[in-house]
C-alpha cells in the first residue's frame, strides 16, 4: 500500500492532484492506495497522529506556515517522499533548504498536464526506491485490494486470532493469511515468540512486568507473555 498524505486547503486542486496519483499508481503496480485528505490545519494535525504510515506527502506550501507543516510531517514519518505545490512568485529561498527536502514542486498556476508530469515523475522514482529496498526492511501483505509494504520498524507485534494473523501498529491493523508457525521463521531476528498467539518486536519493548506476565511498548500497548516463553524472553531482552 502506498499512503499519500495530502493537506491542500483547494478541494479542486487536492482532487485533481488525487486522481492523477490514483491513476499514476494503478498503471505503474500493484500496490493499493491509501489517501488521508485535509483541508485546514486541525485535519493535518489529527491525521499525524492517527496515522502510523506515511510513505509520500502532498503540502499546499506558502511562506507562513509552509516550513511549521513540512516539520511535523516529516517529525512523524522522517522519510516520506515530500511534493510541494506552491505559487510560481515564491522565492525558491523559501522552500529550497534542507529542513524541507521536497522530491518535486508542483507551481502554480499550472495545467493538468504539469500536474501528470510532475507526479508520474515522483510516483515513477518512489516505486524504483521501494523496489531497491532490501526485503530485510519490509513486511509484504498480497491480497485482492493490492500489495502492500510496512516497514517492520513500524510493527508492534503480530497476533493470531479467529484463524487469521493481525499486523499491529500503533493506531492500524492488517490480516494477513498464515499461521504464527509459519511466519515466526521468516520475520528478522528482531522478532520473538512470547505466547502461543503473539509475536512482538523486541526493538519496541520497553519493559517486562514479571509478576502481570506482559510486556509494555514504547508506545504504551502492552503484550502478554506466556510461562512457556517468558525465560527466553527475558534473556534476549537484558
Amino acid at each position: 500500500m502506498i499512503s499519500i498524505l495530502i493537506y491542500d486547503p483547494d478541494e479542486e486542486e487536492m482532487s485533481s492532484v488525487i486522481n492523477t496519483y490514483r491513476n499514476e499508481i494503478a498503471y505503474q503496480s500493484d500496490e493499493e492506495d491509501q489517501f488521508l485528505k485535509c483541508q485546514t490545519m486541525t485535519e493535518l494535525e489529527k491525521t499525524i497522529e492517527e496515522n502510523d504510515i506515511g510513505n509520500i506527502c502532498v503540502i499546499s506550501f506558502d511562506e507562513a506556515t509552509g516550513k511549521s507543516i513540512v516539520s511535523q510531517v516529516r517529525k512523524k514519518f522522517p522519510g516520506i517522499v515530500l511534493m510541494l505545490i506552491v505559487d510560481d512568485s515564491l522565492s525558491p529561498r523559501a522552500y529550497i533548504r534542507p529542513g524541507i527536502l521536497a522530491s518535486a514542486v508542483l507551481f502554480r498556476p499550472h495545467s493538468d498536464e504539469d500536474i501528470t508530469v510532475t507526479v508520474k515523475e515522483l510516483v515513477t522514482n518512489y516505486l524504483v526506491e521501494i523496489c531497491g529496498k532490501k526485503d530485510d526492511l519490509l513486511f509484504t501483505i498480497e491480497s485482492k485490494e493490492g500489495i502492500t509494504r510496512i516497514p517492520f520498524e513500524k510493527i508492534n507485534y503480530f497476533e493470531a486470532a479467529s484463524k487469521r494473523v493481525f499486523v499491529r501498529l500503533f493506531r492500524e491493523d492488517y490480516r494477513y493469511n498464515d499461521t504464527l508457525e509459519s511466519l515466526e521463521k521468516q520475520l528478522p531476528e528482531f522478532f520473538i515468540r512470547c505466547h502461543r498467539s503473539y509475536i512482538v518486536n523486541l526493538h519496541r519493548i520497553s519493559r517486562f512486568i514479571a509478576s502481570e506476565y506482559v510486556v509494555v511498548l514504547d508506545n504504551g500497548m502492552q503484550v502478554p507473555v506466556s510461562r512457556t516463553y517468558r525465560d527466553v524472553l527475558e534473556e534476549r531482552i537484558r
